[in-house]
């Protein structure tokens, strides 16, 4: 009885099924709905960004039940500095280099959906040696996009601390 059912199934199929309209050759192409190549959208390009940063003495927050921080009087990373980042096309890693009060640092970080995090290494050899996080906004699109963000930056021994803001577009 299942055959029977089965083989009737097969039958009502190849049965419903049409032949190609006589008054179009067998041999002509399909119209494609897919754009062409040439017609796709341009892709977007990476693009570096330049700004410049004044670093001042950074807020450090400690609990209540804690002894306050006191800040070494250092005037290490005071001051002004330049900051360049390079962003992907979309979202991705990200690049840069920093010079000026913070000293020569390296920037490596990861753009995803306008948020832009990453850190920044002190170059061998720079003086001061700082080493900071970048938490920053991307905002606009293609050649049109700037960064607005902040840099906390400390020494190695974490007593020498600084915060700056920034904003950086294409220059």
């Amino acid at each position: 009885m299942k055959r029977a059912l089965f083989a009737l199934a097969l039958v009502v199929v190849a049965c419903g099924k049409k032949d190609a309209p006589t008054d179009q050759p067998a041999s002509k192409p399909a119209a494609s709905a897919a754009p062409s190549v040439s017609a796709a959208a341009p892709k977007a390009a990476p693009i570096t960004l330049k700004g410049a940063y004044a670093s001042k003495r950074g807020e450090v927050r400690v609990a209540s039940d804690a002894p306050a921080f006191v800040h070494p009087d250092s005037k290490d990373g005071l001051g002004e500095g330049e900051l360049t980042i390079t962003l992907p096309a979309g979202n991705g890693a990200a690049t840069g280099a920093a010079k000026g009060a913070l000293g020569a640092q390296s920037f490596r970080g990861w753009l995803e959906d306008g948020h832009l995090t990453g850190t920044l290494h002190p170059d061998e050899g720079s003086k001061p040696a700082m080493w900071g996080v970048v938490d920053a906004t991307v905002e606009g699109s293609g050649d049109a996009r700037s960064i607005k963000g902040t840099v906390r930056a400390s020494g190695a021994d974490g007593q020498v601390v600084r915060e700056a803001t920034f904003t950086l577009d294409k220059k």
